[in-house]
């Protein structure tokens, strides 16, 4: 596990400000060690592999990336509060539209 904290503070470090148009070229040697963090947080986390098929899950990860890397993770507080009531807010606009077009 050592081995996986070391290669996360060891992955390069970009600049501080955002670049939307560049993207910062990482070699296999680094991709290796981001695989290896994104299996560590799956078997560590018991999440279905099935997640990393997910249409919703891909668009996360990948918006993620596109903000870069000033983005910070929400609070676990936020995640259980705010932003599970506006999803619950979106999705139930969203089933109203689909029941009334329907």
């Amino acid at each position: 596990m050592q081995d996986l904290d070391e290669a996360a503070a060891a992955l390069p470090q970009g600049p501080t400000k955002k670049q939307s148009t560049f993207k910062a070229p990482f070699g296999k040697q680094d991709k290796s060690k981001v695989d290896a963090l994104w299996g560590r947080a799956f078997y560590g986390n018991g999440f279905s592999f099935c997640l990393i098929n997910d249409p919703h899950f891909k668009a996360t990860v990948e918006a993620t990336a596109d903000f870069g890397e000033n983005y910070k993770l929400p609070s676990l507080v936020s995640l259980r509060t705010t932003l599970l009531d506006k999803e619950k807010v979106s999705v139930a606009a969203e089933l109203k539209s689909f029941m009334a077009s329907a």
